[in-house]
């Protein structure tokens, strides 16, 4: 009942910093494993309220820019490609925008998450929801990746360095890159590709040059983490340049000023990758 009423009203509050506030409540409230199930369009995920992701994503307070970016640009028939998909909420959130006329192809390489992706993939019925437990890069392979879960599921990278923890555990997993598997399925229609790997989306859009050569322009969302382009030694400005080259232009979600408290209507704004010195939502938009 507690967990209804305070979804109700979380969900439509028009405010950031709510993930602070569900922290205080659940040391008090969710102290062991809490599952509730959340209909996201056709699917249902299974959510554990006492971790800080999911407990985000049932209460509504999860990537609301980027959901609402989603949203916008995605249409029934549509292909969307999640790299780092994590559990699947953005899975299945871009599936109820695409339906079963469209697709969702997603890489999760760490096995546990993609088992979640895997349930409402076989919810959403055969070549719908194609799940890869890959990780994604500029080559084919493998590649040792480190998982510093539990309470932030999210918080996993193939990046050397970039996450020091005592906590974390590593395993080797099978790489590809983009443009090899889009080049193998011949999918037209790609929309949308949201690249979200902890640090290595050089090494994502490296990997994708050779789809964008052959003339598709799909809309673009990735974080960009400046520090983590030196350890993996790719060379950011050459990234950008060969973005522009393209024609893409690089936006932001605007939270400047009122907008950092308040989430009024999504607003994206021009910004300069290279100048940026904190992890960031990029959207290279096509001209």
């Amino acid at each position: 009942m507690i967990s209804a009423l305070l979804r109700a009203v979380f969900r439509n509050l028009p405010v950031y910093g709510l993930p602070t506030v569900l922290d205080i409540i659940a040391k008090q409230v969710w102290r062991s494993a809490t599952i509730r199930r959340l209909r996201v369009g056709t699917l249902t995920l299974r959510l554990d309220l006492a971790n800080y992701v999911m407990r985000n994503i049932y209460f509504g307070v999860f990537e609301r820019d980027l959901m609402r970016f989603i949203a916008k640009t995605l249409r029934p028939g549509d292909v969307f490609i999640d790299v780092g998909a994590n559990i699947g909420f953005l899975t299945a959130y871009s599936y109820a925008h695409v339906g079963p006329t469209g697709a969702v192809h997603c890489f999760e390489p760490v096995p546990q998450y993609a088992e979640h992706i895997q349930r409402i993939a076989h919810e959403a019925g055969p070549g719908r929801i194609i799940v890869n437990a890959t990780a994604v890069g500029d080559r084919d392979g493998e590649v040792r990746i480190k998982i510093c879960g539990p309470e932030n599921i999210g918080w996993n990278t193939i990046v050397p360095g970039f996450m020091n923890d005592d906590s974390c555990t590593s395993l080797v997993v099978p790489m590809t890159t983009l443009s090899g598997y889009l080049r193998a399925r011949q999918l037209e229609n790609v929309r949308m590709i949201k690249i979200d790997v902890e640090g290595a989306e050089t090494l994502v859009l490296a990997g994708l040059f050779a789809f964008l050569d052959t003339g598709a322009r799909p809309v673009i969302v990735t974080e960009v983490t400046p520090h983590a382009s030196a350890r993996l030694g790719t060379d950011l400005s050459a990234i950008v340049a060969r973005m522009r080259s393209y024609g893409y232009q690089a936006m932001t979600f605007d939270r400047r000023g009122i907008r950092s408290i308040v989430r009024l209507p999504m607003r994206l704004i021009p910004v300069n990758p290279l100048t940026l010195d904190t992890t960031t939502d990029v959207i290279w938009r096509p001209s």
